[in-house]
């Protein structure tokens, strides 16, 4: 899912950044929305947030080895 604009590339950049840390948890969307910074969270943002932790969920993030990280910390 390609972003279209620095929002969108802020908020993909933002949920990968949780995957990379095993903190990505589609429940978490607040605490992903918190995470942005932006002053207003507009409603065209947490669309797209949501849709993009739906993308996420479908393309797994795959490390060198072949495998996907844990989604949460064991």
């Amino acid at each position: 899912m390609r972003p279209s604009n620095e929002r969108e590339l802020a908020i993909a950049r933002t949920v990968d950044k949780f995957v990379s840390e095993c903190r990505f948890d589609p429940a978490a969307i607040d605490k992903m929305a918190a995470a942005l910074g932006f002053p207003v969270i507009h409603p065209s943002d947490r669309l797209y947030l949501q849709k993009y932790v739906e993308w996420r969920l479908a393309n797994p993030v795959v490390n060198a080895s072949g495998t996907m990280p844990p989604t949460h910390p064991e």
